[in-house]
């Protein structure tokens, strides 16, 4: 059933009622996206989809696999009628024909090597030698790959190291198995919040020098439609523009 949109409120109408697949990247998405051990998912971006879709008679089914699985299928068009989280730096890559990027950034996000302090006096400068990094070793969630870091990884002669998921990269730095984790840094710090690690323990060297900056935003599949598409736009431009992100980012430190 096509769906429609009330002209004078701009709601979809009441006989669409459908359901749309919000895709949970496995456990590689905290704080972003949080799988409770009960089946319950939170997280930022969890309380902006919910937040979109209030009122409206779409209702949303919750589908938790690894990031790699998600994207093939959002990729090769297989992934019907689904929404979920995106960087705006992937419009670079050429591969989504069957999808549509929303209109409204979320969040910043930069990302990092974090790495322990070792108290080092006086501290070494730079704080990171980007020449280092293949004897040193730098590890990042399997299955992510952003614009710009593999000409990062390359240009300075190493490869990723791979965990699964926050937890277990910072583990791995914990464990001195790698001298550096790659990720934006308020995602890490809320992980070593939950983790019982002191953050003050931990640096954090900014490469935005490295690779470009970019920022959150909601990705679509074509086949929700252009009204659909339309409501989660206006939803989130008004969110925008009513400062609804930061309170909703708060809690999770981003």
């Amino acid at each position: 059933m096509a769906c429609s949109v009330e002209a004078d409120t701009g709601e979809i109408a009441a006989d669409c009622n459908t359901s749309i697949d919000y895709l949970i990247y496995g456990t590689s998405g905290v704080p972003l996206q949080i799988v409770h051990p009960n089946g319950d998912v939170s997280g930022f971006i969890t309380d902006v989809v919910n937040e979109v879709f209030t009122g409206s008679d779409i209702s949303l089914t919750a589908s938790v696999k690894p990031i790699a699985r998600h994207k093939g299928a959002m990729i090769n068009g297989s992934g019907k009628r689904w929404i979920a989280y995106a960087l705006n730096s992937w419009r670079k890559e050429t591969v989504w024909e069957n999808a549509t990027f929303a209109e409204v950034e979320l969040l910043p996000y930069v990302l990092s090597l974090g790495y322990k302090d070792l108290g080092e006096w006086p501290p070494p400068i730079p704080a990171v030698d980007v020449n280092e990094l293949a004897e040193k070793g730098v590890v990042w969630i399997r299955g992510f790959k952003y614009p710009g870091t593999t000409e990062f990884s390359e240009a300075y002669g190493f490869e990723f190291d791979r965990a699964k998921n926050h937890e277990e990269m910072l583990h791995m730095v914990e464990a001195d198995r790698a001298r550096y984790f790659m990720e934006h840094a308020p995602r890490m710090k809320y992980v070593m919040k939950q983790q019982g690690i002191d953050v003050g323990d931990y640096d954090f060297f900014s490469l935005a020098s490295y690779v470009s900056p970019t920022s959150l935003t909601l990705l679509m599949s074509n086949d929700l439609g252009p009204e659909v598409i339309a409501l989660v736009n206006r939803r989130l431009q008004e969110m925008a523009d009513s400062g609804r992100f930061a309170v909703l980012a708060q809690p999770y430190g981003l």
